[in-house]
């Protein structure tokens, strides 16, 4: 925590931006977390971020609540290498910099939209896609994201830990220290892993129940949303597909915000 506000680090990739994600993004947390936050983006800044700032206001959260920019351009590519997945490597050791004296954060993305009150428990519980077992397949014929997930499942083999898939497009809370040392083992600052794997096989507590995503959010892949009622579930996020100007409306009246 930094003075009893919560941390939440987002990072941002200006030429990755298709419209205001970020802003709606930074909307939904200001009207529906119910804790004192801390919220940081990391990486360019542009007229995005400048509004994701100032829409602090729009929310009577002055004294509860901080946004602010930490400037952490992209890094350069790594032949062979997931470009995002080393960056966010580089944008949260940044974020540590800054913050050397908090426990962890919670990791969000800018496509994710908070949509009814929630606080640091819920991001907080194991939450796990329909499709967390991770079949055979050969990885080393992929690229990108795919090549990470097989190399990342095939480590955890290799280190004798689970092999299950935990990334659901959701917030996730890390801990500095097991995060880092993570980091640090794997030499993931080179070679890209799909760190939050590594770490929840590593780190989840077998005791606890697993929570399947779609019960707390619904995930926009087309121009057409498709969501459930509005409010019925958590969280709305979207694919690169998935954003659009009718998505864009919904959630300005939701939050009550419109364009400046």
């Amino acid at each position: 925590m930094i003075n009893g506000q919560i941390l939440v680090a987002i990072p941002y990739l200006a030429k990755a931006a298709q419209g205001c994600e970020l802003e709606l993004a930074v909307a939904g947390w200001l009207k529906f977390f119910n804790e004192p936050l801390h919220l940081v983006i990391v990486g360019d800044r542009d007229d995005n971020v400048d509004r994701a700032i100032r829409s602090v206001h729009e929310f009577s959260r002055e004294g509860r609540t901080e946004v602010e920019h930490i400037a952490c351009p992209q890094i350069p590519p790594v032949e062979g290498q997931y470009l995002p997945h080393l960056d966010h490597v580089h944008k949260f050791r940044r974020v540590h910099e800054e913050y050397p004296e908090t426990e962890g954060f919670v990791y969000a993305c800018d496509d994710m939209y908070a949509m009814r009150p929630f606080c640091l428990d819920h991001v907080k519980l194991s939450k796990v896609p329909s499709d967390f077992v991770i079949p055979e397949f050969d990885w080393e014929r992929e690229r990108g994201w795919w090549r990470d997930l097989g190399k990342t499942r095939d480590l955890c083999r290799a280190e004798g830990l689970p092999e299950r898939n935990y990334v659901c497009h959701l917030p996730v809370y890390y801990r500095w220290d097991r995060l880092l040392d993570i980091y640090d083992r794997y030499g993931c600052d080179r070679e890209s892993y799909i760190v939050e794997n590594i770490y929840f096989n590593r780190h989840y507590d077998r005791s606890e129940p697993w929570w399947y995503d779609t019960l707390f959010h619904d995930e926009v892949r087309t121009a057409v949303p498709g969501l459930r009622p509005v409010g019925s579930v958590t969280w709305v996020t979207n694919a690169n597909s998935g954003w659009s100007r009718r998505l864009e409306d919904i959630l300005r009246r939701h939050y009550g915000i419109w364009e400046r």
